[in-house]
């Protein structure tokens, strides 16, 4: 199973090793962290990634909104 994963990822264990000294920090544990996922995903990761991106685009537009109000203000 290891091999599956390490394939997968393509080697790039950085993640989750930072995921793993993240979690250990703050005390999670394996199932704490499966639960967390869930609970953030509701078993729907896609949307969760669509919402994030939605949500980033609107941060960037509204610093760029700000930055155009404070030149214009000036």
């Amino acid at each position: 199973m290891l091999n599956q994963i390490y394939e997968e990822i393509k080697g790039d264990t950085g993640s989750f090793v930072n995921l793993y000294g993240l979690a250990k920090t703050v005390g999670m544990n394996v199932r704490h962290v499966d639960r967390l996922l869930l609970m953030i995903t509701n078993n729907d990761l896609p949307s969760v990634e669509s919402r994030y991106e939605g949500l980033r685009k609107e941060a960037a537009t509204l610093e760029f909104d700000k930055e155009i109000s404070a030149r214009v203000s000036k």
